[in-house]
């Protein structure tokens, strides 16, 4: 599975990306919107997120790419949806908003112990 991009992409691009690995309704929840339909518009360029999202997005990316690396997109979207101990119980996804560093620990953790 190719990579995600994440520092130098536009921002439609890097929603359309997340899109493919994770889905919409998952990339939704991360970004905090209550619509795919906003995720959707995104990734054809129709709207822009805020700047906080983009910076959630390119975490998310960062995240992504580490599972990628070790993990199919079926096992990283799984990843980001269920309970991790390292994450206190909480779902990844939920995490990325409040503390995307120990997201990125907990993801570097499980693609160097599974």
């Amino acid at each position: 599975m190719a990579a995600v991009p994440n520092v130098q992409v536009p921002p439609r691009d890097l929603s359309r990306s997340l899109e493919e690995v994770l889905g919409p309704k998952l990339v939704a929840v991360i970004a905090g919107v209550s619509s795919t339909e906003i995720v959707h518009a995104w990734s054809r360029g129709e709207r822009e997120p805020q700047p906080e999202i983009v910076e959630r997005l390119r975490n998310t990316a960062e995240v992504a790419n580490t599972l990628l690396a070790v993990e199919s997109p079926q096992t990283v979207q799984s990843w980001f949806m269920g309970t991790n101990s390292a994450l206190d119980g909480h779902a990844p996804a939920l995490m990325l908003a409040s503390d995307p560093a120990m997201v990125l620990l907990a993801a570097r953790s499980f693609a160097a112990h599974g």
